[in-house]
């Protein structure tokens, strides 16, 4: 087999892998230790090494209020408000210094389930074109 079938074929692995992932926590609406550790594995199976970045992005409307201790000052309308998280704030969840169970719930990362979170997105960056889900 030539450099370039093996390089095609980590790629189909690593697209369908990712795939795989992304819609899992699409399905889910979270990212569980065992999730992440089945993907890294997955990719890791090609012989190749990734820098695998996860973004979860909350987009969030904010009522706005003249004085907002008094619900009868609402103005009618809502700012936007974006807030992105990466690794460094996800990872920990997935991964806490402390010896919860695997399998404990609080081991999730949710990326959902939340009444103002209207959408979220993670992004899977492993070399690879960006793979992302949009989560409603």
């Amino acid at each position: 087999m030539t450099f370039d079938q093996q390089d095609d074929i980590s790629e189909l692995v690593v697209l369908k892998a990712t795939t795989t992932f992304v819609d899992a926590v699409r399905d889910k609406g979270f990212v569980s230790p065992s999730m992440y550790t089945d993907f890294m594995e997955a990719i890791a199976a090609t012989g190749n090494t990734f820098d695998v970045q996860m973004e979860h992005g909350s987009k969030k409307y904010v009522p706005v209020y003249d004085d907002p201790t008094r619900p009868d000052t609402f103005r009618g309308s809502y700012e936007v408000h974006y807030d992105l998280f990466y690794n460094a704030q996800i990872l920990p969840v997935l991964f806490p210094n402390s010896a919860a169970a695997k399998d404990d719930p609080a081991r999730r990362y949710k990326v959902c389930g939340s009444a103002i979170h209207l959408r979220s997105r993670l992004k899977i960056r492993t070399g690879l074109p960006a793979r992302s889900c949009s989560i409603f």
